[in-house]
């Protein structure tokens, strides 16, 4: 089982995701015809870089776990699992 602290993470960065490509595809993304696009079709541009955010620091990741398993929020198998997760992605 997955520890909601975990998956509460996981589904606000990929909520904050998807409203990042939302605003990023309103306006502009038409092209006038003859830039190379095939005749007015939708300029491709890579996903923007977003600065990461200080809960993105392994560190800090790796801290806030240490204190939900202090608190008994997670097992130690939780635990385990969380941490070399973090380690994994470093």
């Amino acid at each position: 089982m997955i520890p909601r602290a975990i998956l509460t993470l996981v589904v606000a960065i990929l909520v904050s995701n998807l409203i990042i490509r939302f605003f990023s595809k309103k306006g502009g993304n038409q092209s006038p015809k003859g830039n190379g696009t095939g005749g007015g079709g939708k300029v491709i541009r890579p996903f923007p870089q977003v600065a990461p955010t200080p809960h993105d620091d392994p560190a800090d990741k790796l801290q806030k776990l240490k204190e939900l398993h202090d608190s008994g929020v997670l097992t130690d198998e939780e635990f385990a699992e969380a941490k070399s997760k973090v380690l994994k992605d470093m």
